[in-house]
């Protein structure tokens, strides 16, 4: 019998070995996996705290990744309206194409390891995995 333990093994192993899979490609779009993920996670949460909390990294380290991101293009910091003591981080152009490239190599990589599923299995796998969010 499969135990959540398993399951979780299974989808950290897979999640790893995509991103390994699409290494390459996302340093071609000039990012690691890291900043891809960091890029992604801004749209969603656009201050640094949030993101360090989100994705349970240690503030210096989100700090130093932005900092490196601003640097090179990839975002840009604007004075949060709300409180001026903080900022918003947003996406440049380049950012937000540097964000598709990224999810183009993780789609491409992801669609080679789906041709061997069928249809019935990816919209059963669909609906669980939509079940196990919203549990």
């Amino acid at each position: 019998m499969t135990t959540p333990w398993d399951l979780l093994t299974r989808i950290w192993r897979l999640q790893r070995r995509m991103v390994q899979e699409a290494l390459p490609c996302l340093e071609a779009a000039g990012l690691s996996p890291k900043a891809f993920f960091l890029l992604a996670a801004i749209q969603d949460t656009p201050c640094p705290s949030g993101l360090s909390r989100n994705l349970k990294l240690p503030p210096p380290t989100v700090s130093h990744f932005l900092k490196r991101l601003e640097a090179e293009g990839y975002v840009e910091r604007t004075p949060d309206p709300e409180d001026l003591r903080r900022y918003r981080l947003h996406l440049t152009p380049k950012g937000h194409e540097a964000l598709q490239a990224g999810r183009a190599c993780l789609e491409r990589a992801l669609a080679r390891r789906m041709k061997g599923v069928s249809p019935e299995d990816l919209e059963n796998l669909e609906r669980i995995l939509t079940q196990l969010e919203e549990a």
